[in-house]
């Protein structure tokens, strides 16, 4: 690296052999030694290197090989702690006792300003000694750096007699400090994820990560009031020798993939992003086997030691936080329950007897129930027994008549269970009772969609479902009253819970999971009648949401075959709440009230046709005739008679009755001016603030769409949804739901403005769109299980034939579509466009020139090949 400010050849020396030594730790880690060794080894030669810069300071401004006797240099952070990894920040402090001279303080800022010109992060600081002691009290950033600082130079007295002053100080409001690291936890978790089961975890940040082991080490620290390291804390008896080695084989493992994440990317990388996890596993020596992928498997194992890491931060704090005087003096008041269990605090314990569970192993499912009864957590004593008993659950133990009934019961409890099942598998008990839940456990999907793990996905699912009275989005009264009147809210729980777990295994996993839940429910013993209900719910749980988002709901047909699917409107509701609870456990952003509404729209018309199934038709002639005659009445004061009239009689009743008055008002607003030359946009608010529903009016022709595409791609916006209206004049009715690829928020009203530009000069013009700049290679996402899909499909409505295509998007996908759509003469008349992140699902209804469906085979095979030469050669940029 070359110098930019720092030409002294001692100081390059010093920097080359640094620069060796590095390279030679790389070696060590790709020979798969212990991390330990590749971590302290960085630290040695980081220490070397820093010193020698010192050195070659002090005999160059003050002419002397050894530091002033006042003042100290020490490292801090994870520096401090012996714990620097190839690309961390290297976090120094300068400790004086006397006032610095001129000469001192140009030898602190060439120190610091020699390691940025070296090319490290630098954190650092410069401090008297009281200063220090007063920040360590007031800041706990600060406060936690300087009780891990190290001694690196100066006067070793010194730097001892500032660690008794600093401890002795925080001693004091030990408590105090301990609830701040806490809280500073929990803000943590908000910011990085508030599961461990996230699909792109912060090794450093996230919950599980280092930071959670640092925060144990750090209350046992304030605790004991010195700085502890693992196994002091072991001495100390705060933990145990299973503890300690359980942690041990977690930081090992953590601490390497933290070497490797940025010996990769050659930076300090944290982050285990989808990109990297292909390339790390394999660096790392994971390979494919038994149906799994190299990356699927490390991260299995990464989320297992992040459960311990968390185990152990919350078993440390839990022993040494303060408790409150009234916590003492409720000490010994205690609950008895049945089966020799007791509350106290709060917590289920168990009696002291090593034979407890032993004796009657159907206490490993009876103590749950106590905790959702109850409301409370399982003590850390009883975890570990059950933990230490999870051998008692054998085949005879899962097929016991009494255990089936237990499970029932809990299950059907009126109390939430999502908190209880997740400590049910953080214990291991889960996968115990159900041995088909370790498919799913830990497994990442690599769908480019799904934010969390199977199972954490399965468990917030539930958790929607439990807690719809929180929800914030549109309908949640109704959905709140849904499931306080479902009489079957164990088969809704269990649907919740089992409808992903034929993931683990290869094959449709609707079906694969149909089948393995069966089995699991005919060992609960659950009667007939649910089970079959049961296989409906997991056998076609994606129903609802495809049909929402994917189809034409103003179409009778749709609403017709998809109520088919259906017995009984029980069936109905409970689809519509695990569906909706799905959708939204799929990340945090997934559902957004455009989805919401698009699926409370196919629900409320599906259930006016279980009440009317019998006088549909008639229902429906007599609707249009209605609605036509409601929309006459309501615009015929804003616009002209004749307008109104020849605008709904140009339409199909489809138009009548899936519009509402203030829809028909805006394209009216439109058409009133529209000249017939030159199109017409509007812009008005939707659903999602961030997102404006255009509304276009202009004459037809082929590769319309097409045109409007190219023109949203050349001005950085992208469709989310399109419902085209063509008339039978040829005039097109388009809305059309956008949103900025530029930057998050709101469309103003400038963007507004040169996107109509753009469409003025674009539409009318029969001369070939403007080249679309050729988009750059977004990152690799890596081995995604999202599979290109093209459909093409005469079978779903009478006039149109669907077209179907998913796929990774490199960000003009759709406007290369609807140009093969163009060049073989189709007309699009609905479109929806589903963006997930970087995947998108494209539903076209097409129709040939002369207004009917794709029927010949050669040009279905054309469509299909040149969709396919689209998509092939898109995902060549993703």
């Amino acid at each position: 690296m070359a110098l930019s400010s720092v030409v002294d050849t001692e100081i390059s020396s010093g920097y080359a052999h640094y620069t060796n030594d590095v390279s030679a730790i790389r070696h060590l880690h790709e020979a798969n030694e212990d991390p330990r060794e590749v971590v302290r080894e960085m630290v040695e030669t980081t220490d070397t290197l820093i010193l020698r810069i010192y050195l070659y300071h002090l005999q160059r401004i003050l002419d002397r090989d050894e530091p002033p006797s006042h003042i100290l240099l020490l490292a801090q952070g994870g520096y401090g702690r012996r714990e620097l990894h190839p690309k961390s920040d290297v976090d120094i402090m300068f400790l004086h006792v006397n006032p610095l001279s001129k000469k001192e303080s140009e030898l602190v800022k060439g120190i610091f300003r020699n390691l940025f010109d070296l090319g490290f992060q630098v954190g650092h600081c410069c401090r008297s000694y009281k200063e220090a002691l007063d920040i360590a009290v007031r800041d706990t950033h600060s406060q936690t750096a300087m009780c891990e600082s190290r001694f690196l130079s100066g006067d070793w007295r010194l730097f001892e007699r500032f660690k008794n002053d600093l401890w002795r100080r925080l001693w004091k409001n030990r408590y105090e400090y301990i609830r701040r690291k806490v809280r500073e936890s929990e803000e943590r978790a908000s910011r990085f994820g508030l599961t461990i089961n996230i699909s792109e975890p912060n090794v450093k940040e996230s919950k599980g990560g280092l930071r959670d082991y640092h925060l144990g080490i750090w209350t046992a620290s304030l605790w004991e009031g010195r700085t502890m390291k693992l196994l002091h804390l072991k001495r100390s008896h705060l933990i145990d020798d299973q503890m300690m080695t359980m942690v041990e084989e977690a930081i090992a493992f953590l601490w390497r993939l933290r070497n490797d994440l940025h010996f990769l990317t050659g930076k300090e990388q944290d982050v285990l992003a989808l990109p990297l996890q292909h390339e790390v596993s394999k660096r790392l020596g994971y390979r494919d086997r038994r149906g799994r992928l190299a990356e699927e498997e490390m991260m299995r194992e990464y989320y297992k030691h992040a459960v311990n890491i968390r185990r152990f931060s919350s078993y440390v704090i839990q022993r040494c936080a303060p408790k409150s005087v009234w916590s003492f003096l409720s000490f010994k008041r205690s609950k008895k329950l049945a089966d020799g269990f007791y509350v106290r605090n709060n917590q289920i314990h168990v009696p002291r007897d090593i034979h407890f569970f032993e004796h009657n192993p159907k206490r490993l499912l009876q103590v749950f129930i106590h905790a959702a009864e109850q409301e409370a957590t399982l003590a850390e004593d009883t975890v570990s027994e059950i933990h230490d008993n999870l051998e008692l659950i054998d085949h005879t133990f899962l097929f016991d008549k009494h255990n089936a009934a237990l499970l029932r019961r809990f299950f059907a409890l009126p109390d939430r269970i999502e908190g209880i099942l997740r400590e049910m598998r953080r214990i291991g008990i889960l996968k115990a009772i159900i041995p088909e839940w370790r498919g799913i456990a830990n497994l990442v999907r690599y769908d480019l969609v799904h934010r969390y793990t199977v199972d954490e996905h399965s468990l917030l699912t539930l958790y929607h479902i439990e807690n719809l009275h929180e929800d914030t989005f549109n309908f949640a009264r109704e959905r709140y009253l849904l499931w306080n009147e479902c009489k079957e809210k164990d088969t809704l729980r269990l649907a919740a819970l089992f409808h992903d777990i034929g993931k683990g295994k290869p094959g449709n996993h609707s079906h694969t999971g149909a089948d393995l839940v069966d089995r699991i429910t005919r060992r609960m013993r659950l009667p007939e009648a649910k089970r079959k209900r049961l296989d409906f719910l997991i056998r076609n749980h994606l129903l609802m949401s495809r049909t929402a988002q994917r189809r034409d709901l103003s179409d009778p047909e749709v609403l017709a075959d998809f109520a088919d699917a259906f017995d009984s409107g029980a069936d109905l509701d409970m689809m519509y709440l695990l569906t909706y609870a799905d959708m939204r456990s799929v990340s945090p952003e997934s559902m957004t009230e455009w989805k919401n509404n698009l699926l409370w729209d196919l629900y409320l018309a599906t259930r006016r046709v279980f009440e009317n199934e019998a006088h549909a038709d008639a229902d429906e002639t007599i609707h249009v005739v209605s609605q036509k005659e409601s929309l006459m009445k309501a615009l015929g004061d804003e616009f002209e008679h004749t307008l109104v009239r020849e605008h709904l009689e140009c339409l199909p009743a489809s138009y009548l009755l899936h519009q509402s008055v203030d829809q028909v008002r805006q394209h009216l607003a439109c058409l009133n001016a529209f000249d017939g030359s030159m199109p017409v946009t509007r812009f008005y608010p939707h659903l999602d603030p961030d997102c404006r529903e255009m509304v276009l009016v202009y004459l037809d022709k082929v590769g319309l769409f097409n045109r409007i595409c190219a023109a949203m791609t050349l001005e950085n916006f992208s469709i989310i949804e399109a419902r085209l209206n063509t008339r039978s004049d040829g005039v097109i009715v388009n809305n059309l739901v956008i949103r900025d690829t530029l930057r998050n928020g709101p469309i103003s009203e400038s963007r507004q403005h040169l996107l109509q530009e753009r469409l003025t000069r674009i539409l009318p013009s029969d001369e070939e769109t403007p080249p679309i700049p050729k988009m750059t290679k977004i990152s690799n996402v890596g081995r995604s299980s999202c599979a290109n899909q093209i459909k093409v499909i005469n079978d779903i409505t009478a006039r149109f034939t669907v077209v179907e295509v998913r796929s990774a998007d490199s960000g003009n996908l759709l406007q290369q579509l609807t140009g093969v759509i163009s060049a073989m003469k189709l007309n699009i008349h609905f479109a929806r466009i589903i963006s997930e992140g970087v995947r998108l699902t494209v539903i076209f209804y097409v129709a040939d020139s002369s207004g009917g469906k794709i029927l010949e085979e050669e040009q279905v095979e054309r469509l299909h090949k040149e969709l396919q030469n689209v998509i092939e050669s898109d995902s060549k940029n993703v």
